[in-house]
C-alpha cells in the first residue's frame, strides 16, 4: 500500500482496512468460522480502562494462527517426513558392511567386548548387515594395523550403492596442538610419549573420505572428545572462510558419543554403545522393513534417560543436509536380480523449490505430499529411488495481514499513550480549584 502525502497514520490505517475488505485479503481458513475479525472493517474503539498489556491479549488465537505464529518445528517435520516416505519408498542400499574396532582384551582397559558382541548381533540378525570385528594389538604398530584394516574393508565392501559403517569403542584423547583425535587402549598411554600404542583417527579417516570411495560412510565413535573431531572435520569441509566447498553426492556422517570437550560413560547401562543397541532394536521394531534416518536414530539415543547428561551429537562431514537412512536388507536369493540392481545408482540429483503460503506443514500435509510425490518419482519415466527432505526455509516476506496487525497495534498503543498523558495533566489541577475573581475597589 503506497502512502498518500499528508494522509497521516490514522487515515492511512482506515484506508488500509477498506482495501482489506474490498480485496478480501484476510479470509478465514475453512472450519474456523465466517465472522470477521474485530477491527477488520473499522478502527476498533479502545475502552477507557484499557491497559498496555491488554493490547496484544485482545487478539484472539485465531488471529495469531492466521499469520503463522503456531508452526511445527524443523525436527518434527523431519520425523513426519521420514515416517511417511519410509512407508511409501522402503528402498535402501544394495549392501551394508559394518566394521567394529576395539583393542585386544589384554590392552583394553574398558572391557568393551560384551557390548561389541551385542551390537554385532543387532546389525547381523536384525538388519542383515555384513559384520566383522577387528582388534588392535601391541605386536605391530596400531596405526599401521588400523590403516590396513580400513583399506581392506573399503576394498571388499565399497560400491556406488553401498554403505560402510565403522564403530569404535575405547579410550581417546584430543591433541589440540595437532587438531587430531588420538585413540589409545589404556589411560596410562594418555601422557606417554610412546607413539607405537596410539592411533591417529584423524589420519586414518582420510581413507574413508577419499574421493575414490563411492559408498556412503557412517561412523560411530563411543569415545571421549569425539565431537571435537567432528567440529574440526566439519570446518575443513566447509573451508576456513566458512563457505561450503563443492563435494560429490556421497554422504559421510559421524555420530559422537558426547558433546564438545566432554567425556562419555564407560561400558555399562549408561554407555553410548548400550544406548545405540537399544535405539537400533527399538527402531527396527517400530519401522519394520521401512527405513529411518540417522537424525531419527540420534534423537532416539538422546531421549534415553540414561544419556541426558551426555547427549550424542550428529555431524555431517560432507557438504550435504541429507541424512543416511538405515533399514533391514532384503535377503535376495535371485543372483540375477542382485547383479542388475547393483548397477542402479544415481548419477544426478534434482533439487526443486516449492513456494508455500505457510512457514511449515502439518503432519497430514506431509503425509499427503509423500504419498503423491512417490507415485511420480518411482514411475519408470523418472526412475527415482528415494526422495529426501532437505528442510523448509522461511522466506522474509511480510504478508498483508501481518502489516495490518502491526499498524493496528501501533494505533491502539498511541491512543493509550495519549489518554495516559491527558489523565496526568488533569491530576495536576485539583477539581475544587475555581478561577479567582479580581477584587474591585471597596
Amino acid at each position: 500500500m503506497l502512502p498518500i502525502y499528508g494522509e497521516g497514520r490514522t487515515k492511512a490505517f482506515h484506508r488500509l482496512h477498506r482495501e482489506i475488505d474490498s480485496a478480501q485479503a484476510l479470509e478465514l481458513p475453512q472450519g474456523m468460522g465466517s465472522e470477521p475479525l474485530q477491527g477488520q472493517s473499522q478502527l476498533p474503539v479502545v475502552p477507557e480502562d484499557t491497559m498496555m498489556e491488554d493490547i496484544v491479549e485482545d487478539f484472539d488465537e485465531r488471529t495469531w494462527n492466521r499469520i503463522g505464529y503456531k508452526q511445527a518445528d524443523a525436527e518434527t517435520m523431519q520425523i513426519w517426513w521420514d515416517k511417511a516416505i519410509a512407508s511409501q519408498m522402503p528402498g535402501g542400499y544394495h549392501k551394508v558392511a559394518v566394521l567394529l574396532l576395539k583393542w585386544t582384551d589384554e590392552l583394553d582397559e574398558l572391557k568393551v567386548r560384551h557390548e561389541i558382541e551385542e551390537l554385532e548381533t543387532v546389525f547381523r540378525d536384525c538388519f542383515h548387515f555384513h559384520t566383522s570385528v577387528v582388534e588392535l594389538d601391541a605386536l605391530r604398530k596400531p596405526q599401521h594395523q588400523m590403516n590396513r584394516y580400513l583399506s581392506y574393508f573399503v576394498e571388499q565392501h565399497d560400491g556406488p550403492n553401498n554403505l560402510l559403517i565403522i564403530h569404535y569403542s575405547g579410550h581417546a584423547m584430543y591433541d589440540v596442538s595437532d587438531d587430531q583425535l588420538v585413540l589409545v587402549a589404556n589411560t596410562s598411554f594418555l601422557n606417554s610419549d610412546v607413539s607405537e600404542l596410539r592411533v591417529s583417527w584423524s589420519k586414518t579417516e582420510v581413507i574413508l573420505g577419499s574421493e575414490d570411495v563411492e559408498g556412503d560412510v557412517l561412523v560411530f565413535m563411543d569415545t571421549c572428545y569425539s565431537s571435537n573431531h567432528g567440529l574440526s572435520r566439519q570446518r575443513q569441509t566447509r573451508g576456513e572462510s566458512g563457505k561450503k566447498r563443492k563435494q560429490d553426492e556421497k554422504l559421510f556422517e559421524l555420530v559422537s558419543a558426547c558433546a564438545l570437550d566432554t567425556t562419555t560413560a564407560a561400558p555399562g547401562p549408561n554407555s553410548f554403545t548400550r544406548a545405540l543397541i537399544n535405539a537400533l532394536t527399538e527402531l527396527a521394531n517400530d519401522f519394520g522393513k521401512s527405513s529411518f534416518s540417522t537424525f531419527h536414530l540420534n534423537q532416539r539415543i538422546t531421549l534415553n534417560p540414561r544419556r541426558r547428561d551426555t547427549p550424542s551429537q550428529l555431524w555431517s562431514l560432507t557438504d550435504h543436509e541429507r541424512h543416511i537412512r538405515l533399514a533391514p536388507l532384503r535377503i535376495e536369493t535371485d543372483h540375477n536380480h542382485i547383479s542388475s540392481k547393483a548397477g542402479r545408482y544415481s548419477r544426478g540429483y534434482l533439487m526443486l523449490g516449492l513456494p508455500l503460503p505457510d512457514e511449515s506443514l502439518n503432519r497430514y500435509q506431509i503425509e499427503f505430499l509423500a504419498r503423491n510425490i512417490t507415485k511420480v518419482v518411482t514411475d519408470t519415466v523418472i526412475g527415482g529411488r528415494k526422495v529426501e527432505w532437505l528442510g523448509m526455509k522461511r522466506r522474509l516476506v511480510f504478508s498483508f495481514g501481518v502489516i495490518a496487525l502491526v499498524i493496528l497495534v501501533h494505533v491502539r498503543l498511541m491512543e493509550v499513550v495519549r489518554r495516559t498523558r491527558r489523565r496526568k495533566k488533569q491530576r495536576r489541577v485539583p477539581k475544587s480549584m475555581a478561577t479567582p475573581r479580581l477584587a474591585g475597589p471597596s
